[in-house]
């Protein structure tokens, strides 16, 4: 019979998994462990609870899913399209983890045990506008930390696009 795994919400949009699970989840890809204890990210506790392999439980009460999320949210209002993305990839067998920023995902196309090798940026298609400069910060700060830049878009739907990106370089002529 399988034990019921909580994850316990803190006030910063983290969780926490004690005990036996937290080996077993880390062994799978999922957040950072110290000792028995398994830190996980928003995105993270997100996509386990809706698969349904933690339940979570904030200030001692356990909260459907919906709750989750609006509590998420209050610290990450970019939840939704980062769940959406780390689902994505999820279901398509790949490793990932929050990244350094809000809006980034980091890809490990090589397992998990070994380091990231893409930075996946997160945009919906409604906000999607950003100048050029930013998306040439974010691709040479991508670049910077040895990841493969890559934006993914996610459109109104919920359907996800990915877009690797090359570093370009623009000359002012004249």
């Amino acid at each position: 019979m399988v034990s019921t795994v909580y994850a316990e919400l803190t006030e910063n949009g983290k969780a926490i998994v004690r005990g036996e699970h937290a080996r077993k989840l880390y062994s799978e890809g999922f957040g950072i462990l110290k000792g028995d204890v398994l830190e996980l990210e928003d995105v993270e506790v997100a996509y386990l609870a809706y698969r349904g392999t933690v339940k979570p439980d904030f200030k001692g009460e356990e909260v459907s899913l919906e709750k989750l999320f609006q509590i998420l949210e209050r610290n990450n209002p970019e939840l939704p399209l980062m769940f959406t993305v780390y689902q994505d990839l999820r279901m398509r067998g790949r490793v990932v983890k929050p990244g350094y920023r809000r809006n980034v995902l980091l890809l490990y196309t090589k397992g998990a045990k070994s380091v990231a090798d893409k930075a996946v940026y997160v945009v919906g298609e409604e906000t999607a506008e950003f100048t050029i400069e930013e998306l040439i910060k974010w691709i040479t700060e991508a670049l910077k930390l040895n990841k493969e830049p890559i934006v993914a878009i996610v459109d109104k739907h919920g359907d996800v696009t990915y877009y690797e990106v090359k570093k370009v370089e623009l000359e002012k002529k004249g």
